[in-house]
């Protein structure tokens, strides 16, 4: 079943199940207002740590050129919007499921953070390259070549907090347990992207 075959009332449920299940906002979107570029490759070459050491990083990730032709196969999209970069994957994860038990077997999610399914969801140690639950992997959006920062403008929402990255307390994306910020005050915003069908 297409998109356009479901109607707008249909796709509007979407994004009121996307926030029952944690995201803070979501919407519907035309994948032709999703922004790539071959700069977001050389940030996590140059600027990441774990370039070349996650499942869903660069440079297995999928490039911006294959992002292109991914999304121009597609007719719409789901942007989540959290205030905390943990809860991303989380509601993706949850929202892939329940569109997989609505028959869109076509849904791909992409997310906000490297990957952590083997620590956050059985506690065990990252087993790259040999990954054991690249079932569960959610790739990054920026990691596939996608401009988060412009993506997220075109579709409305101006308060992308970027400029909270450059503030004195410094970044570091840890767990509340383990010393991170409580993101829902910082101004900073996490997004997410479901591509429906």
């Amino acid at each position: 079943m297409k998109c356009r075959e479901l109607g707008e009332g249909k796709m509007e449920d979407f994004a009121k199940v996307a926030v029952e299940l944690g995201a803070t906002t979501a919407k519907v979107i035309d994948p032709k207002s999703v922004v790539t570029a071959p700069w977001t490759l050389n940030k996590c070459k140059y600027g990441c740590k774990n370039y070349n050491k996650r499942q869903c990083c660069p440079p297995i990730a999928t490039t911006y050129k294959e992002m292109q032709v991914l999304l121009d196969t597609y007719e719409k999209a789901l942007l989540i919007q959290c205030l905390d970069p943990y809860d991303v994957n989380h509601v993706l994860r949850k929202m892939l499921d329940w569109l997989g038990k609505q028959g869109y077997y076509k849904c791909l999610g992409y997310g906000a953070k490297k990957c952590e399914i083997c620590r956050d969801e059985y506690g065990e140690e990252c087993s790259f390259p040999d990954c054991k639950h690249a079932d569960k992997v959610i790739p990054q959006m920026d990691g596939s070549g996608i401009d988060v920062i412009q993506t997220v403008i075109n579709n409305g929402y101006e308060e992308h907090g970027v400029k909270a990255w450059g503030d004195s307390t410094g970044f570091k994306v840890l767990p509340h347990e383990k010393g991170g910020k409580d993101w829902r005050e910082s101004g900073i915003n996490f997004y997410g992207m479901i591509l429906l069908y």
